[in-house]
Order: C-alpha cells, then sequence, then structure tokens
C-alpha cells in the first residue's frame, strides 16, 4: 500500500490471515540498508552490473540491498522451521509492488526431478533472467538468497554483465542451480504503482513498460513509463 505506515500494519496482518497467510515477520524500513562494498575494486569487478554498478550508482546498490534483505527473510523462515518442525518446498518472491493478474498455483510447478531449481518469467528477459517475481525450490533457494551479495563480488566473467538480470542469469549458473523459464500466465505479476489524476486523486495503475502481456479492464495501464 502507498499508505503503510506503523500503525496500520496489524491490519495487514489481519488481511493476509483472512485471506489464508500467515505473516512470520512483518518491519517497515525507515532507514537505507547498509551494504558493505570491498575496499579495492578491480576493472573485472566494476564490469559487474556495469550499467549501474553498485559502488557508484543508487540502483545497483538497491539490487544487493534486495538480496541482503531476501536472505534475512529467508533466516526467519528457517527459525519457524525450526520451532515448529516442518520445511518449506518452495520460496516464493513477490516484490511489494507486485499486482497479480491471475490466481496462483503450484500446482503447476515440479519438483520432481530436482528442488534446485529457479523459475523465471519467459519475458522482459532482458538478456537474463526476469527477476521481478521468483519461485524456487528450497535448494535452489538456499545456493542463491544467503549468496548473492557476496558472490557478487567473485572474479568471475560470469558476472560480468551489463544489468541485474544477466548478472542473475550468471550467478545462478555460478551455484550450480537450474533455471527454468514459464510462460506469463505461471507467474502473473505486473509492476503497479500509484498515480494523480488530473482531478489530484490517486489509482492505482500498472507499470507499461515491464508488463508481459495486453491487459484490460482494473487497474488499467499508466499513462508514463516513469
Amino acid at each position: 500500500s502507498h499508505d503503510l505506515t506503523s500503525g496500520n500494519i496489524s491490519s495487514l496482518n489481519q488481511a493476509v490471515k483472512d485471506a489464508g497467510g500467515r505473516v512470520c515477520d512483518l518491519e517497515l524500513i525507515t532507514e537505507e540498508k547498509k551494504i558493505k562494498l570491498p575496499t579495492r575494486l578491480t576493472p573485472d569487478l566494476l564490469k559487474h552490473m556495469s550499467q549501474y554498478p553498485p559502488s557508484t550508482e543508487m540502483i545497483g546498490l538497491n539490487v544487493l540491498r534486495r538480496f541482503s534483505s531476501l536472505d534475512q527473510l529467508l533466516k526467519k523462515s528457517e527459525t519457524l522451521e525450526q520451532q515448529e518442525q516442518f520445511q518449506y518446498k518452495f520460496v516464493l518472491v513477490t516484490r511489494d509492488d507486485d499486482y497479480w493478474l491471475q490466481p496462483f498455483g503450484l500446482s503447476s510447478f515440479s519438483l520432481l526431478e530436482t528442488d534446485n531449481v529457479i523459475y523465471t518469467r519467459d519475458c522482459n528477459t532482458w538478456g537474463g533472467l526476469n527477476y521481478k517475481t521468483l519461485l524456487m525450490g528450497r535448494t535452489a533457494a538456499h545456493a542463491i538468497l544467503p549468496n548473492f551479495v557476496q558472490g557478487f563480488w567473485k572474479h568471475d566473467a560470469r558476472l560480468e554483465k551489463w544489468n541485474a538480470e544477466s548478472v542473475l542469469a550468471g550467478f545462478v549458473n555460478m551455484v550450480g542451480v537450474t533455471s527454468q523459464k514459464v510462460p506469463f500466465a505461471q507467474i502473473p505479476t505486473a509492476e503497479a504503482r500509484y498515480e494523480a489524476d488530473t482531478d489530484g486523486s490517486v489509482q492505482l495503475c500498472l507499470s507499461p513498460i515491464y508488463l508481459c502481456a495486453n491487459v484490460s479492464g482494473s487497474p488499467a495501464v499508466c499513462s508514463s513509463n516513469l
């Protein structure tokens, strides 16, 4: 929500519960997450996400912040597993600006052969893996999420890519995880945001630059690509 505050977190918790879910951890972060950068950046490391290198560009640094936060959340889920003596089979990573256009069903995904697999959409890949919404088997999640930030700075040609999508593809290959791209219908999310109308009202809309399919109805497509 665009108006999420510490005062209405409890109502969000209740909404998730009413929908059949469970909130393991919910925090409203007010300070930027600190990411430790290497003390010496060699020329090959500067090629990692060279379109927006984390050492100089906020976009790149925010990619690392996101994966660092996902690592923390995975650790919290592990604590819950230990307390209640069970194990998750899948890890679904969905952004706070994801809008689900259709119901999501795990039955269309298989872990019969291996759970060391990451599923991503086969659209808007930008030369790599579409990382807006990710579904991983348990083994894949533990190979990727706790290791991405530290592994990002390894001297490996597979990470010498220009954007986050291609770096993620290289990293997935580097840690030995199987990547499988699936149709949009299996991971049907779009990036949503709030946009002000001429009358001053605020409406939810879908960002056109990241849409993987033609959509109609509500919410509408945003009027700008910003």
